[in-house]
């Protein structure tokens, strides 16, 4: 539409510049024309008559003048209706297009609204939505954080009663094992019959009475299997059950008669005692040199008349750790580093990851090392032992082909750093020197 308006407005500039020229050229011609005829009738007229020759060329002029702004004025005229014209035309295009646009702009002002009502509604729904999951979410946490401490409480629950029972089973398997006593290194022959060597044994290397030996009644006599005789080079031990518990205490006491010998007598205990006794036996010997009063039963130090379990091992008396300190770092401290630490790795702490309890940060790592390498038969076994040397060659045997994802998981060891260095703070009270 502005087009069209500078268009016609170059158009009617023409025709005015056009007619100008053309009026300009005109009067210069009636002036010439004017002179000419004068100069003519100057010539041509008497001189006796000079104000009829002015009269004459003053009309013919004024009359071609009129002419001529006649024509103008037509010519003027029709350029202003074409102009008109044009200009009705472009305001009605102006007029139109405006319409146009309003009515436009009208629709999307209306579809904005519109949109911005309904925007609005499924604001208000989602935001009532949002509000309703909240509540529901807080009332999940609630009820997810109070089945975490009810299944935490369980765990532990679970994991104590599992401990006690398996506590109980250990006692009455070397309750069971009271009457049993192991002979190491009785020369071994073939077809011999267990219970002639053995009061053979007693009469001969005892010094015990045939009387007293042909008294003697075994309820089993047997040397523990180990597969054929050509698969292993050592004599195999002789195990021996006694039907009378006072007859296994008369050879038990008999045992002193073999010092300076290569033959040893032991007691019968079932493996985890023997792990158990293994590692208080630098305490009791320790105890030993310093004269005190101490005895070893089953897995129980008892030392003036105190017992100590394995996991009492910080408890001791500070003459029998200190024996085990590999280095002091101040007047006060001492720094342990050993497998019978009681601040070591192996040592006995119980505590609960994840819902499951570890008794030392040994067992925790080779647990999850198990995991990590998805060996769950060996997980298992991890968890079900209490030794940590048994639990290094459990984890010394996975094959799996994930090794590079367990040096990659920090966090278990940072954890397992983080569960040692709480367990150090706590035990290193018990071994701190005044």
């Amino acid at each position: 539409m502005p087009g069209k308006a500078k268009k016609a407005r170059a158009r009617n500039t023409t025709r005015h510049t056009r007619s100008s020229s053309e009026m300009s050229n005109d009067e210069g011609k009636v002036c010439d024309t004017e002179e000419t005829d004068s100069e003519e009738t100057a010539c041509a007229t008497p001189k006796g008559n000079p104000v009829v020759t002015d009269n004459v060329n003053i009309s013919e002029e004024g009359r071609i003048l009129i002419d001529r702004m006649e024509c103008l004025s037509r010519e003027i005229t029709k350029q202003n209706s074409e102009f008109h014209d044009e200009m009705n035309v472009l305001r009605d295009d102006i007029r139109k297009n405006t319409n146009d646009m309003k009515n436009a702009f009208k629709e999307e002002i209306s579809e904005l609204k519109s949109g911005i009502t309904y925007a609005q509604e499924v604001s208000e729904e989602n935001k009532i939505k949002v509000e309703e999951h909240e509540e529901c979410l807080k009332d999940i946490q609630i009820q997810s954080s109070s089945m975490s401490t009810a299944i935490k409480n369980m765990s532990y629950q679970y994991n104590k009663m599992y401990d006690e029972l398996n506590t109980k089973l250990l006692d009455m398997n070397v309750y069971s094992r009271r009457s049993a006593l192991h002979f190491q290194n009785i020369p071994e022959e073939d077809g011999e019959n267990p219970g002639d060597v053995m009061k053979h044994f007693f009469v001969n290397r005892l010094k015990m009475s045939k009387d007293e030996v042909q008294n003697i009644r075994f309820e089993r006599v047997h040397r523990i299997p180990l597969g054929p005789k050509e698969k292993y080079r050592f004599t195999r031990t002789m195990t021996v059950k006694f039907n009378w518990y006072q007859d296994r205490e008369t050879v038990w006491g008999k045992r002193f008669s073999l010092k300076g010998s290569n033959i040893y007598v032991t007691e019968s205990f079932p493996k985890e005692v023997e792990d158990n006794r293994r590692l208080l036996m630098p305490y009791f010997k320790k105890a030993k040199e310093l004269k005190w009063k101490c005895a070893m039963i089953a897995d129980t130090l008892i030392v003036k008349d105190e017992r100590y379990k394995i996991g009492d091992i910080q408890k001791l008396p500070m003459e029998l750790l200190n024996d085990n300190s590999s280095m002091r770092d101040l007047d006060t401290v001492f720094l342990y580093n050993s497998s019978t630490s009681p601040l070591g790795p192996d040592s006995c702490t119980p505590f609960e990851c994840d819902g499951t309890m570890f008794r030392s940060v040994t067992q925790y790592l080779a647990y999850n090392r198990a995991i990590v390498m998805k060996d769950q038969r060996t997980a298992d076994k991890v968890l079900q032992s209490s030794d940590p040397r048994q639990i290094r060659r459990l984890i010394s045997e996975i094959r799996g082909s994930d090794g590079q994802s367990w040096r990659k998981r920090t966090d278990v060891r940072a954890m397992a750093k983080s569960i040692h260095s709480r367990s150090v703070m706590l035990k290193s009270t018990a071994v701190m020197l005044v």
